[in-house]
């Protein structure tokens, strides 16, 4: 039977699998982002992946920060960082409270 559902269980999200240093990539959304330097930016511009203190955050050349990461993953992507991997994010969708990044490792 087909349709909408009713069951009383609400979305579970599947459990993340463990990101790999040098092939993982990651797609999300950053969270607390500055909109006003947003506005410098297109889709396909690439940036930083930094640690901030304990936070993964998305930063440009002058250490100016568009926002933070926040993904199922970013426990394993803190390690790598520790590790001396280095890694982009590349904006792949700005909508007006949006903007969707692809994090991967710098070649």
């Amino acid at each position: 039977m087909s349709g909408s559902g009713s069951g009383s269980g609400g979305y579970t999200p599947m459990p993340s699998s463990e990101f790999n240093c040098i092939y993982g990539v990651i797609d999300t959304n950053l969270v607390s982002v500055d909109f006003e330097l947003l506005k410098k930016y297109i889709i396909g511009d690439t940036l930083n992946v930094d640690m901030l203190g304990k936070t993964v955050v998305v930063e440009n050349n002058d250490g100016e920060v568009l926002g933070s990461v926040l993904h199922p993953n970013l426990g394993d992507l803190k390690k790598c960082i520790e590790q001396g991997n280095e890694y982009q994010a590349e904006i792949i969708k700005i909508q007006p409270t949006v903007c969707h990044v692809r994090i991967s490792r710098k070649q």
